[in-house]
């Protein structure tokens, strides 16, 4: 039997629409898969019945925030994925209610899923990651940003540290940080299209490289595939400061 991965996006007032459908778009393939691997579903979850991108564009949601918590949260439990998206500045999560109660739930479900993939997995995209680094998630981790919002995950990140371990931000496509201390793994992603590298590099990690690579070829997708072997990668490359001469 073909194991199937559930993925929730949360969603929230002016999400950047590219951060959410990158990756539905690669997790929608599941014929591609077909013989290599996991399949994927997905699914969205949001404060209000609709949500409103930076981009004018109008998403229904399928659960409520509130819906996920119920019944120590066992709706939650249900998913195995969950990516936080980014939007327009650095403050655009924080206004959501519910929004960080729902990650922190899902940070502190049981992490390892031996029957399944062997770990849950939260991923960030762009600034996504300020509302991982505000719940601490990234103590000890090195992870990554939209590169203008870098300065703004140190400080962040520093500001919940307290006697804890630093984090170590860095510019690259996205870095797969390791596992929370419940065994669930991270993945960040950089800027808005990054989290398209990020989610290929979760599905060569759940699915296969194979599946990955053919995903990226019927998307007619430039996957730069890190190099080193897949046991030893854990971050994609950096994109050269010459493309964003501003």
């Amino acid at each position: 039997m073909v194991n199937v991965a559930s993925v929730l996006f949360l969603l929230f007032p002016n999400f950047n629409t590219l951060d959410v459908n990158g990756p539905i778009e690669i997790f929608n393939h599941n014929d591609v898969l077909k013989g290599l691997g996991a399949t994927y579903t997905a699914a969205i979850a949001s404060a209000t019945e609709h949500t409103t991108a930076l981009e004018n564009i109008i998403m229904k949601r399928h659960h409520s925030f509130d819906e996920l918590l119920e019944n120590n949260a066992t709706l939650l439990a249900s998913y195995d994925i969950l990516i936080v998206p980014g939007g327009m500045g650095k403050d655009v999560h924080a206004a959501v209610p519910g929004l960080a109660p729902v990650v922190q739930a899902f940070a502190q479900l049981d992490g390892n899923l031996s029957e399944k993939f062997h770990s849950r997995w939260i991923v960030s995209v762009c600034t996504g990651a300020l509302v991982l680094g505000e719940l601490g998630l990234f103590a000890g981790k090195t992870v990554t940003t939209h590169f203008l919002s870098l300065d703004d995950l140190r400080r962040t990140c520093a500001a919940v540290q307290g006697d804890g371990p630093e984090t170590t931000v860095v510019r690259k496509r996205w870095v797969d940080a390791g596992s929370t201390p419940q065994g669930a793994r991270l993945i960040t992603s950089g800027g808005i299209s990054s989290g398209i590298d990020s989610v290929f590099w979760l599905v060569s990690q759940i699915s296969s490289y194979e599946g990955a690579r053919k995903i990226a070829q019927v998307m007619e997708y430039h996957w730069d595939y890190p190099s080193g072997t897949p046991s030893d990668v854990t971050e994609g490359y950096i994109v050269p400061d010459a493309m964003f001469a501003m």
